[in-house]
């Protein structure tokens, strides 16, 4: 397993490991006092197991032990577990709240740790393969997510951008010599109530390439996303040229015309 794939797999743990805190604060009235002392102690048993993958996965990575707490993802784990004794105080919102901070403050820690970039051939007859190298590209966004294709289709939503946190921006720019399907635009609408227009711009322009570019880092992908890994390789490359790729890529978008966005507050 690639360095960013255990990287999406320590999110899904630590949500997890939050879980069954968070289930007794939401129905405390359904969890009796010896299901809380269980729940600690699974908490405690967790907590230990999840320390000590976390630091063997950034030894992995950064090479070098102190990493943990350099990245500081070791401080939300070991804090959370802390909070457990309060499971039985007045102020559940409170302590929802806390959770949900080291929640955050552990997604930005674990960003923050420089992985392996994923890039070369994405084999055919390998989707799922495909789907689970690309995928964590995008859960691991911070700023923004562009993504450039003259293949759109409405699996872009729920396989890639699904979970792309909130606070990101996200631009998806369709081929102005094509019309977007009845189901690419009704899931993209469903998109749109939720992020709104200041986190989502849909927009057509037109272009050759396909671009993907997260956070400042572009990529050209060989095939729509939305074939790659079926009956023929692709290639996922970083250009050699950043600056220029950018600014390329920054040129599509400006020329582009919104469809949604700011400018453009009604989805179609």
């Amino acid at each position: 397993m690639i360095p960013r794939e255990r990287h999406a797999e320590f999110l899904y743990k630590f949500g997890l490991y939050l879980s069954p805190i968070l289930r007794v604060i939401e129905e405390p009235g359904t969890v009796d006092p010896d299901a809380i002392r269980i729940i600690r102690a699974q908490c405690s048993r967790d907590c230990d197991k999840l320390r000590g993958e976390l630091q063997q996965f950034c030894k992995e990575v950064m090479g070098i032990p102190d990493s943990v707490e350099h990245h500081d993802v070791d401080g939300p784990v070991a804090r959370v577990n802390s909070h457990v004794r309060q499971l039985i105080a007045t102020d559940q919102d409170q302590l929802k709240r806390v959770l949900e901070r080291e929640r955050a403050e552990f997604f930005t820690a674990m960003v923050s740790i420089p992985l392996r970039e994923v890039a070369g051939v994405l084999e055919a007859n390998t989707p799922f393969t495909t789907y689970c190298l690309l995928r964590p590209l995008f859960d691991a966004a911070t700023q923004e997510v562009i993504y450039i294709d003259r293949y759109l289709d409405e699996s872009l939503f729920y396989r890639y951008l699904k979970n792309v946190p909130q606070s990101v921006s996200v631009s998806v720019v369709g081929w102005s010599n094509r019309n977007f399907t009845a189901d690419f635009i009704a899931v993209s609408r469903l998109f749109a109530a939720e992020r709104g227009p200041s986190k989502y711009r849909l927009l057509r322009a037109d272009f050759h390439d396909r671009y993907l570019r997260i956070d400042g880092k572009p990529k050209v992908l060989g095939t729509s996303i939305k074939d790659a890994g079926f009956s023929s390789a692709t290639t996922l490359s970083t250009p050699a040229d950043i600056p220029a790729a950018n600014q390329h890529i920054d040129s599509i978008v400006a020329g582009a015309v919104e469809l949604f966005g700011p400018t453009q507050t009604t989805h179609p």
